[in-house]
């Protein structure tokens, strides 16, 4: 069958930059022997240098972990000020990194991170495993005779579409007009969640779907390519706790870990970037 167009609602590659290109693995074309596999247990793993966890890779300058990566890159895109309640000179470590957010930023600038690295823009480009769409909305929530001339005129020549803000409570699926939703969300409230409407052409060649969290959603489907992964989240807005956006991220950063290399990703929704 052809290649599945996929439609989300906002370019994502810019707030997930890193968490699938910092690491690598390296297919052996021969016999792995004991004392190779115990060379590469004791090498030494980097370190992050803002909090001890393990680095993923060099960022903004400095070998760091995905979770100060991505705290040090919202608060220079978002030009937020911290003040300590403390002295101003808290420990930041892997369990109390999320203690005093100022302490955190004064010590990813003191260890060389520089601000010079974050983009400001909205989007970067040039992702070539990312394609950039157009917005579009869409509530499931909404009665079948206000829905339906959306999904017929929005989506006529889309066949994959990730919806944010979806508001559906649990997870599972149901059917609107010709197509199927897959939807993640709280289990007792209608607040939040993502969904993804797939035609029901798609729905042939989807392998699996799995809810992770009430944010974040995966779907797998067969294609010429090798298999195409799609992940749909809907990030916590901007007035959102700290805490609740660090989380957020970093699951999301183990999500995007499990999927192989080799597989085609497509990451999209909203991520107030």
């Amino acid at each position: 069958m052809e290649d599945p167009v996929v439609q989300n609602s906002v370019m994502t590659a810019d707030e997930l930059d890193g968490s699938a290109y910092c690491s690598s693995t390296t297919n052996s074309t021969g016999p792995i022997s004991e004392t190779s596999l115990l060379k590469e247990e004791e090498a030494p793993k980097r370190l992050c240098l803002v909090c001890g966890d393990f680095a993923s890779g060099f960022h903004y300058g400095v070998a760091s972990c995905e979770a100060c990566k991505a705290f040090f890159k919202r608060t220079i895109q978002g030009n937020i000020e911290y003040q300590c309640p403390s002295s101003g000179e808290c420990e930041i470590n892997k369990r109390r990194r999320k203690a005093c957010q100022a302490c955190r930023y004064h010590k990813c600038i003191r260890v060389g991170m520089l601000k010079e690295g974050v983009r400001l823009d909205r989007v970067r480009g040039g992702r070539q495993k990312y394609r950039k769409i157009v917005q579009n909305s869409f509530d499931p929530c909404s009665p079948p005779d206000q829905r339906r001339p959306s999904l017929e005129g929005k989506y006529r020549s889309i066949e994959i579409a990730a919806i944010s803000e979806a508001r559906l409570t649990g997870s599972g699926s149901l059917y609107v007009d010709k197509y199927e939703v897959f939807f993640s969300g709280k289990e007792k409230r209608q607040k939040a969640g993502v969904a993804l409407v797939v035609s029901k052409h798609v729905k042939k060649s989807m392998l699996e779907f799995g809810p992770k969290i009430e944010r974040i959603l995966e779907a797998c489907f067969e294609s010429s390519e090798p298999k195409l992964t799609v992940v749909a989240a809907y990030a916590p807005t901007n007035y959102a706790g700290l805490d609740t956006k660090d989380n957020f991220y970093s699951d999301l950063n183990d999500i995007l870990n499990t999927i192989p290399e080799h597989d085609v990703l497509v990451v999209c929704g909203d991520f107030y970037a």
